[in-house]
């Protein structure tokens, strides 16, 4: 495949921008509109459409099903045959299950708390996330095959990162005021902007035709999923970094889930404070992304990334002093934003690591077996962070609902921070093993600075 021309990397990492805001805006609030806290509920007469045990369960549901369907997407784009390629069809193809499935998750069909919610909430979820992998992965999966080399790879990881930054802080600063409008007008509002993004990387990808053998010629074998997943696993370099990844990644959902649970309970504020609070990390942003590829080319993508980690583990550990029980010189709201900006650098480290090291991985190991396994690689990822994700959903439903998610009684909701910090620093730890990352070569520093 041609390499990507300088003007072309952005026209690509647009994706990012479409992927990151329609995928936040479900993750960060579709548990919170269809299960409030208590707080919010008091506050604002916020209807409860699924009990506890309902939203943990339709949580989990959408999740294991998108996670069992991942693996099989990535073996479909991995060996498609076609005369545009393997990445773009499957891209063009998800667009418009995309959009439906995301449009009517907001819409749950009686409008108080019945077993008729919880199943469209596990049915469109999943359709949600199966045609956002379908979409996601070939798009990701580019990323080793547009970019001949680590420094490449770690610039149009970057593009990603802007673009995905972007895309996140649009979710994180505007839709906490929006959703005060109402959730079905929000999800409106980000549908068309967001699908159009992914005509960047259909445009600027010019894959060569991936035909099948023609006639009279052997066929090749398509290596089946178990063997191709197995593969994937028994890569050292990726096993490494996924043991780390999942673990920190947890942490990391624990807190987004649970940010509205957090502020509206801990910190007594109301959730449109939110957007305040991450503005201050997205600000940080433009500068944190130029520390992590400064630090990166001085001192290797591993050691900037691991600090990245210990970073946040610390930042997550300090944030319940946002309590506003303890009546601190800094009012809660001061002091979540002076962590949320100190939490800049660790975000644009993960989105930018996320992409970059899978294809970094993929890109070796098709140098070493000439297979096409770039769209296993993030798949695998895929699940794997999912299934996490849905666990930290079940943990931030379960823990506010026993230990409480009011401002009286906050326990819940305060005890999200200390494990989410704790499970950051064990994936510090973790990472310390990968065996990839290392400062860059003279050519490599060359190529990343021109």
């Amino acid at each position: 495949m041609q390499p990507l021309k300088r003007w072309q990397e952005p026209l690509y990492a647009l994706g990012s921008l479409g992927s990151y805001t329609l995928n936040n805006l479900v993750l960060t609030w579709i548990l919170f509109f269809y299960h409030p806290s208590e707080a919010e509920a008091a506050s604002t007469g916020a209807t409860f459409f699924v009990s506890a045990a309902a939203a943990s369960a339709t949580w989990i549901v959408a999740r294991l099903v998108d996670g069992v369907c991942d693996l099989p997407i990535a073996r479909w784009t991995d060996n498609l045959h076609s005369r545009w390629g393997r990445r773009r069809p499957m891209i063009a193809a998800g667009l418009l299950p995309l959009a439906a499935s995301f449009i009517l998750i907001w819409y749950p069909p009686v409008p108080e708390a019945h077993w008729l919610n919880a199943a469209w909430m596990a049915f469109f979820g999943s359709a949600f996330f199966f045609s956002y992998t379908f979409v996601v992965v070939p798009y990701l999966a580019l990323l080793s095959e547009l970019a001949p080399d680590g420094a490449s790879r770690l610039r149009l990881a970057s593009w990603q990162t802007i673009f995905g930054v972007l895309g996140s802080a649009i979710v994180a600063v505007a839709t906490p005021q929006l959703v005060k409008q109402g959730y079905q007008r929000t999800a409106w509002l980000f549908l068309g902007p967001s699908l159009l993004c992914f005509l960047g990387p259909i445009l600027a990808a010019r894959e060569p035709a991936s035909d099948p053998p023609a006639a009279g010629s052997p066929p090749s074998e398509v290596p089946s999923l178990r063997s191709t997943v197995s593969a994937a696993l028994a890569n050292r370099a990726f096993s490494t970094y996924m043991l780390s990844v999942v673990t920190f990644y947890m942490g990391l959902q624990l807190f987004l889930i649970g940010q509205p649970y957090i502020v509206t309970a801990v910190m007594g504020l109301d959730k449109d404070r939110i957007s305040a609070l991450n503005l201050g990390s997205f600000l940080a942003m433009p500068f944190a992304l130029w520390a992590f590829n400064h630090l990166s080319r001085r001192h290797g993508a591993k050691r900037a990334f691991r600090l990245a980690i210990l970073a946040l583990a610390v930042i997550m550990l300090l944030y319940p002093l946002t309590w506003t029980r303890l009546r601190l010189p800094l009012p809660p709201l001061a002091m979540g934003a002076i962590l949320h900006v100190l939490a800049g650098y660790s975000l644009a480290a993960i989105i930018t690591v996320l992409n970059a090291f899978p294809a970094e991985i993929a890109y070796r190991d098709r140098m070493e077996t000439g297979q096409y396994r770039a769209g296993m690689y993030f798949a695998v990822q895929g699940v794997l962070n999912q299934t996490v994700a849905a666990l930290a959903g079940v943990m931030t439903v379960q823990l506010t609902t026993h230990l409480g998610s009011s401002v009286a009684r906050p326990y819940g909701s305060l005890a999200l921070t200390p494990i989410a910090a704790l499970l950051c620093f064990a994936g510090w730890a973790l990472f310390a093993r990968y065996p990839l990352g290392g400062p860059p070569t003279g050519e490599q520093a060359d190529a990343a600075g021109n």
